[in-house]
């Protein structure tokens, strides 16, 4: 399965986001960079606004969860993995996933599969977390839909399947998961158990670029760059490189690009905003 780091608290804040005001995108695999202030702040020294809330969040939530309120039950272990509020202890989570599960709740579903696969308050168990993730996918849990479609496509736990994985990666995407329009994107330009499809490559590529995956936007950068797929456009690969270039590493194409076009034409494309086709 895929490799989870062992100190719990740390990557489940990375993965698990608490859903509040002001946001419109129900990631649960969101990079970290966005996730709300109030949920990253240290619990310990000098009392912050955050820790009150979180603290007095968890007092509403606990209450709501012993009435048996599956969401409630499904945000208190999220407390408990967290650290929010009360020191982690993966095994509580677990238990207030449990619950939520039992009755049916997807999101409880995929947590708990998630807390499976990662060997994390239960022994490690790679079929049963598949069959919690695939509960919660057939109840529309894009996140499980998502997971489901990695597993799948790299053959973790299960043999490779690239028709199963892309049938749950584009279930992911019809709800707007940019991570799953990448990786099948990525499938359809090396035609990985699908025919290959360039055209749908550079759609679902331009598409997770767009709204911000910094995957797709290096990955179409490449294609314009290299003229694959698309008419060649240093001006638009330079665009995208640049998006990219705010989480992953791309000085060595920028510096290629630099030194094929005027300096003129880039200080112009360094101006502009950058237009995905359509």
């Amino acid at each position: 399965m895929r490799t989870v780091k062992p100190d719990s608290h740390r990557w489940l804040q990375t993965r698990w986001l608490i859903e509040t005001g002001g946001r419109d995108r129900k990631y649960v695999f969101g990079p970290g960079k966005e996730r709300r202030p109030t949920f990253s702040a240290k619990l310990s020294g000098k009392r912050s606004s955050a820790v009150r809330f979180n603290r007095e969040a968890l007092r509403l939530t606990r209450k709501a969860a012993k009435k048996h309120y599956p969401e409630a039950e499904v945000n208190l272990g999220i407390f408990y993995a967290q650290g929010l509020g009360v020191t982690p202890d993966a095994t509580e989570a677990v238990k207030w996933f449990r619950k939520a599960a039992e009755v049916g709740n997807a999101d409880a579903q995929f947590k708990l599969g998630f807390m499976y696969e990662a060997g994390q308050g239960v022994k490690q168990d790679a079929q049963e977390a598949l069959r919690r993730y695939r509960l919660a996918g057939e109840q529309g849990s894009m996140e499980a839909q998502e997971a489901l479609g990695e597993i799948y496509e790299l053959g973790q736990g299960v043999k490779v399947d690239y028709t199963e994985a892309a049938t749950w990666h584009r279930r992911a995407i019809e709800q707007g998961n940019t991570r799953s329009a990448t990786r099948l994107g990525t499938m359809l330009f090396r035609g990985q158990g699908i025919a290959r499809d360039l055209k749908e490559t550079v759609k679902l590529w331009a598409w997770a670029a767009d709204h911000g995956d910094a995957y797709a936007q290096f990955d179409l950068g490449e294609l314009y760059l290299t003229g694959t797929g698309v008419s060649r456009d240093l001006a638009k690969a330079y665009s995208l490189f640049t998006l990219a270039g705010k989480s992953l590493d791309v000085s060595k194409q920028l510096s290629e690009i630099s030194s094929k076009i005027s300096q003129d034409d880039l200080s112009e494309t360094r101006a502009k905003t950058l237009v995905v086709p359509q």
